[in-house]
């Protein structure tokens, strides 16, 4: 798909869209975020406007509210109430008053009148059951207190005193429903999203065009109204995310003596929505030049390309091999110029190739010639590499069998003594002659051993390979090597976990492999020790396998570092009595099973082996 882009026609389609479009998207952006900034300027000033002038409505009711409850204490009727507080006269005249004046208002639901102490003269409508202290409201407190719900509406304790020149006689409390402030907010219309409420200053809805929000729902830790009774501002506009989690924007008015907040809000998705259809205009125009512009760059490009498809129908044929072939030149042009430059260069490379061709024909008989020569070469490299082959297998087999032998001849040598003795006089003791046939049989065993590793190592057993468990071969091969482990006062500690990969092999080449590892301990602690066995999965780094790796540990003397890389190698040993044939054999049978057997040691303190097994995806 993209390869058209790479094409001469692609690359004209693509800068006849770039030159179209890129103009119309800086002259797009720059007018869609003029008209964008002007709509949200105005959307702002409409909101300030409508909250600023809806807040003065609000201080209007509640200063209205206000001047009739002082009217309301200043009243005669009141007065006397308090001076004649058991005259029943007075309270029917007092109610009678009272039923006129809430009838007018439509909004005041009770009055208490208090004397000086507190205590109630009187209360109407008798009714209606309200304890001003349930609600929180101090009868002492001036004005008007905070919201709270009460028979399912937001309502409000106007409280005044009652005074008679300097002396307070008492004071007048009045149950204020606050619906009035509800259609206030709910008459604010700006868009289908808009809203506008109050909120006191404990966060809760004062009045919502969902009365079911009303004193009941917490919106203190939504950030404009947190800035709004925290801040010193009166008044602020700006985009917020409201209490449904929407990004609005919003005006928002503190009335500081009352402690309540107006808000008027409205989505951004709508308020800006002219600015999203000029963006949308915006992107169909640019959308119709650029196909204009690719319609005509087609077809311009198109023509202009006629003369390129002949030069590649020439090359063409030129790959084929006809190099007689040549571009029409019919216009004199530029590409008219490479025309001719390109025929002129098809003459030369008709002469070179000729020239070539006999250069090659010369060079094959060269060639020719030089592999006959490298064939006699290499019979003669094959026969001396044959030659150097047996002589080295004959050297190897030379250094084996001076080992084999000078490990045999020491037994021998004890066996010829032995034999010479038995001939003598004074060999006629039964006894003498019991143990000389003894230490002649050990040395013959001693023999028989030695041939035994011999052809183990040089003639391997066929392995028998099954799952097995590492930690059973371990137990099994200690059984049998107790008795000698119990008399070099050495002891085992086995450490395996349950969980181990199953590893395939031959279990008794295995057990030979640790009972030799075992065999190198004992003879490294003359003193006695402790030999350690432990057993983990591990990964190899060389090759990303995972492995089971067996460790062996001893306490004993040590393997000093100028003989460590020796110690795997046949017949060589440290001991005047050994073979140098056991590490070998662990080499070998470890490496016959895929994996491979290191060293670690410190002289004075003790050698590990590792053997590193691979795993298998068998249970065992």
């Amino acid at each position: 798909m993209f390869e058209r882009f790479r094409t001469i026609q692609g690359k004209q389609l693509t800068l006849a869209i770039l030159v179209s479009v890129i103009p119309l998207l800086l002259v797009g952006h720059l007018v869609n975020s003029a008209y964008i900034d002007k709509i949200r300027e105005e959307v702002r000033s409409q909101l300030r406007q409508i909250t600023s002038d809806k807040a003065q409505s609000i201080k209007q009711w509640i200063a209205e509210r206000n001047a009739d409850i002082h009217l309301l204490a200043s009243t005669n009727y009141v007065k006397s109430l308090l001076t004649e507080g058991d005259s029943e006269a007075r309270k029917e005249e007092f109610h009678r008053f009272y039923d006129k004046f809430a009838r007018q208002y439509d909004v005041y639901r009770l009055i208490k009148v208090c004397d000086d102490g507190g205590q109630t003269v009187d209360s109407y409508p008798a009714e209606v059951d309200f304890d001003p202290g349930a609600y929180g409201s101090n009868p002492d407190d001036s004005a008007m207190s905070d919201a709270f719900l009460w028979n399912g509406n937001a309502h409000s304790l106007i409280s005044m005193p009652v005074e008679e020149g300097p002396e307070i006689m008492g004071r007048i409390v009045v149950l204020t429903d606050l619906n009035v402030l509800k259609d206030i907010t709910d008459n604010i219309q700006f868009g289908a999203t808009g809203e506008a409420y109050i909120v006191n200053s404990s966060g809760y809805f004062v009045t919502h065009r969902h009365q079911h929000r009303i004193l009941s729902e917490n919106i203190s830790d939504v950030e404009p109204i947190s800035r709004l009774f925290s801040g010193g501002e009166e008044s602020f506009v700006g985009e917020f995310v409201d209490y449904r989690g929407i990004q609005v924007l919003g005006a928002y008015y503190h009335f500081k003596d009352l402690g309540w907040g107006l808000i008027a809000e409205q989505d951004v998705e709508e308020a800006f929505a002219p600015a999203y259809e000029t963006n949308r205009s915006i992107l169909l125009l640019v959308l119709i030049s650029s196909m204009v512009a690719a319609v005509a760059a087609y077809f311009l490009t198109a023509r202009n390309l006629q003369p390129l498809r002949a030069l590649k129908w020439t090359i063409q044929r030129i790959r084929r091999g006809e190099l007689d072939v040549r571009f029409p030149v019919r216009q004199h042009d530029e590409i008219g110029i490479t025309g001719e430059v390109f025929n002129r260069m098809l003459e030369q490379l008709q002469a070179a190739q000729e020239q070539l061709q006999q250069r090659v024909e010369a060079a094959d008989r060269e060639l020719v010639i030089a592999h006959r020569e490298l064939q006699m070469r290499h019979g003669e490299l094959k026969r001396a590499q044959e030659r150097l082959l047996r002589t080295e297998k004959l050297s190897t087999m030379g250094e084996v069998a001076a080992g084999v032998a000078h490990e045999i001849n020491n037994p021998l040598t004890t066996i010829k003594m032995l034999i010479n003795s038995l001939g003598s006089a004074d060999r006629e003791d039964p006894e003498e002659r019991k143990r000389a046939l003894a230490i002649i049989s050990e040395e013959i065993e001693k023999i028989a051993g030695l041939i035994g590793r011999f052809m183990d190592l040089t003639h391997p057993k066929e392995m028998r390979f099954e799952p097995i468990v590492i930690e059973k071969v371990i137990d099994r091969t200690l059984a049998f090597l107790r008795p000698k482990l119990e008399k070099g006062e050495i002891k085992v500690e086995v450490s395996i976990p349950q969980e181990l990969p199953v590893v395939v092999g031959d279990e008794g080449q295995l057990g030979q492999s640790i009972m030799n590892l075992i065999l190198n301990s004992i003879h490294a602690m003359p003193e006695g020790g402790k030999i350690t066995f432990t057993a983990m999965p591990y990964l190899l780094k060389d090759n990303g396998r995972r492995y089971l790796r067996i460790q062996v540990s001893d306490t004993g003397c040590g393997i000093p570092d100028r003989i460590i890389d020796q110690i795997f190698n046949p017949f060589f040993t440290t001991r005047a009595d050994g073979t140098g044939l056991g590490l070998s054999i662990v080499s070998r049978i470890i490496e016959n099973h895929g994996g491979r057997v290191s060293v670690h040691s410190t002289p004075g303190v003790g050698t590990t082996f590792f053997i590193d097994l691979p795993e298998s995806k068998e249970k065992a």
